[in-house]
């Protein structure tokens, strides 16, 4: 019985194209108005049919809140694209359960806009796009956003930085 239950369960996100966990599966495409940023590489946003989700921006690490340019990357973010229509391809779902998508508005890669533009850094540890690479290095050697500052901290080393 239980094989059956599972079973139709795959069946039916096969079918109606929902995201899942694996990072190999092909991208669902999700169109959906931004409601929330919570900081700058993560966004909730509610579909036309009201189906709501939380996701983190791929392939970027933006500063967390209470670090420095945290509040920067936030702002940033919100400025590009709080209460507009977006278009999302996801690749699948965190440890926490958030989507993981690069974020478009029109023709413009949200998530490299935060790299270039010295707001995040490209996501190394979990990189699916050279290009971002690329982009981060720009931004560093013309001192955009965080890269003003003589040795920002990585997000990743900030967070190890913390008290358990």
């Amino acid at each position: 019985m239980t094989f059956k239950i599972v079973l139709a369960t795959l069946c039916t996100m096969i079918l109606c194209g929902c995201p899942g966990k694996s990072p190999n599966q092909a991208s669902t495409v999700i169109n959906c108005m931004v409601t929330n940023v919570t900081d700058g590489d993560t966004i909730g946003c509610t579909t036309p049919e009201k189906k709501t989700y939380i996701v983190r921006l791929a392939n970027i690490d933006a500063p967390e809140k209470k670090q420095d340019y945290g509040a920067a990357a936030k702002k940033h973010l919100s400025d590009l694209i709080y209460m507009r229509e977006v278009t999302i391809k996801i690749s699948g779902q965190d440890k926490y359960e958030r989507y993981l998508g690069e974020v478009f508005l029109g023709n413009l890669n949200v998530n490299k806009d935060m790299v270039s533009s010295g707001h995040a850094w490209a996501y190394q540890e979990y990189l699916k796009d050279d290009q971002y690479i690329a982009l981060e290095d720009s931004a560093k050697s013309q001192k955009f956003g965080f890269w003003i500052a003589p040795n920002p901290l990585n997000p990743k080393a900030f967070r190890k930085s913390l008290p358990n």
